[in-house]
């Protein structure tokens, strides 16, 4: 576990120095540098968060740290792409979430509502 800071608006997670967690044993050594390097992934995947639309539907956009490859879910229509760069990922979900739409519509199932209506 670690230490939460107090100041600024978002709370940050400081890891415990490293004098006290090798008091507490090898174990707890090896889960809190697991912990620091979750922390740090996830840290990096929500630097590259990003939100799109696709046919009034949400996006969200991401960079997977560890491949480093773009990542697309469309949470509403339940569709997520993945390819190497945004410009592939953005085409992927579109044409998967079309497709996703398209398939509900055939099978006589209801189509979720859009996210953004049009005005």
């Amino acid at each position: 576990m670690g230490k939460r800071a107090a100041s600024g608006a978002s709370a940050a997670v400081e890891p415990y120095p490293p004098s006290a967690v090798d008091e507490l044993g090898p174990e707890v050594a090896v889960a809190s540098a697991e912990l620091a390097s979750r922390l740090e992934r996830l840290q990096e995947t929500f630097a590259s968060l990003q939100i799109g639309v696709v046919d009034g539907y949400f996006v969200k956009l991401w960079t997977d740290p560890d491949s480093g490859e773009w990542v697309a879910e469309c949470p509403t229509v339940k569709t997520v792409a993945q390819a190497d760069t945004r410009e592939g990922v953005l085409e992927a979900i579109t044409q998967l979430t079309r497709e996703m739409l398209a398939a509900l519509a055939d099978m006589g199932v209801a189509i979720p509502a859009r996210d953004l209506q049009p005005q």
